[in-house]
């Protein structure tokens, strides 16, 4: 569901990362962007007509950058910044289409996807995203592949299995991967 007008005005953030970082600039060109609420957060997608999206939940966005504002080193822009920038990694990664793992995306390969995009964002990205080297990923190593990252998590998984809860129940991603596809080795809650 598309929500009308909302306080959250995406494109003054996106043209101020774009002024920044102009890499980002052709991209963002080609890419539509739309407010929904039918979303938590913010996600990359792929239209029936095969157009990539943008799609983010302003209320999300504006939370973030409330928090952004309330982290005194931090600019409020700065998780907004982060947040973008990441879905564009999932475009640039390839994470939406020649990167697809067989059977469709699963909570595991959420994370796998993320942790590979946001170690190199780290700095510009909320407490709530999961990166490598930080928080309960403080064990895993960055700048692997997101086929790397699956790989240790689905083995923690099987090792793991003595139904206790285990590192991937308390992590939360920062965007939706819902619109990716459906996979099999856990449920996609994200």
């Amino acid at each position: 569901m598309t929500t009308p007008e909302s306080t959250f005005d995406l494109n003054l953030y996106m043209h101020a990362l774009l002024q920044e970082e102009p890499f980002f600039a052709a991209v963002s060109r080609q890419i539509n962007k739309r407010s929904t609420t039918s979303i938590q957060t913010a996600a990359m997608a792929v239209t029936e007509d095969g157009f990539i999206e943008l799609l983010y939940n302003p209320e999300f966005m504006q939370k973030m950058l409330a928090l952004g504002e309330s982290t005194k080193d931090k600019h409020a822009f700065t998780y907004i910044r982060g947040i973008i920038k990441h879905e564009f990694y999932h475009f640039f990664f390839g994470h939406l289409t020649d990167r697809m793992p067989e059977g469709g995306i699963s909570k595991t390969w959420n994370i796998a996807m993320d942790l590979a995009i946001n170690c190199h964002i780290s700095d510009e990205l909320p407490p709530i995203a999961c990166i490598p080297g930080h928080g309960i990923f403080s064990d895993i190593p960055p700048f692997l592949t997101s086929e790397a990252y699956y790989e240790m998590l689905k083995k923690e998984q099987e090792e793991g299995g003595d139904g206790s809860p285990g590192r991937l129940d308390d992590a939360d991603s920062l965007d939706d991967h819902s619109g990716f596809g459906d996979g099999g080795d856990t449920p996609d809650e994200t």
